[in-house]
Formats: structure tokens, C-alpha cells, sequence
């Protein structure tokens, strides 16, 4: 974060850890082992989409979010 009118530098986030919480707000399992980085589920997201494109008979829109969300989800579980 930057002062407006100096343009210097006041605040450096150097590290940040998000915490599943339960209904108590006391931390949760996630479910996840691995680090998921956002570059590698997009790449995951296209080449699903690059896929279901290839595919002769088009689906419909709604089917296409619920196919591209399974993969993620299949991903997710493998990693």
C-alpha cells in the first residue's frame, strides 16, 4: 500500500494464509494437501474447455459449467 500524495511505500504484505473455519469460527480441515496455484487450474480450465470444444455435439452452457467444475474437482482431489 502506497501513501497517495508521497507515492512511498506504508504497508508490504509479505505473506498470506486464508484458514477454513467451522461455525465457531475455530479452524477447519480443508480437505486440500497440496498448494493449488492459480496458473495451474487455469491451465486445467482450458484444456477442458480446448477439449469439450473439439467434441462434435455441443453442450449446452449449463452442462459445460457442470463438466469444467467436476474436472476442477477431480484436480483438486488429485492434488
Amino acid at each position: 500500500m502506497r501513501n497517495k500524495i508521497t507515492r512511498k511505500s506504508i504497508l508490504t504484505v509479505e505473506k498470506m494464509v486464508f484458514v477454513n473455519l467451522d461455525e465457531n469460527g475455530l479452524p477447519a480441515p480443508h480437505g486440500r494437501t497440496k498448494i493449488r496455484y492459480a496458473d495451474e487450474a487455469f491451465e486445467r480450465y482450458s484444456e477442458k474447455l480446448r477439449a469439450m470444444q473439439h467434441q462434435p455435439a455441443m453442450l449446452a452452457a449449463s452442462e459445460d459449467a457442470e463438466a469444467v467444475d467436476a474436472v476442477d474437482q477431480k484436480a483438486d482431489a488429485a492434488h
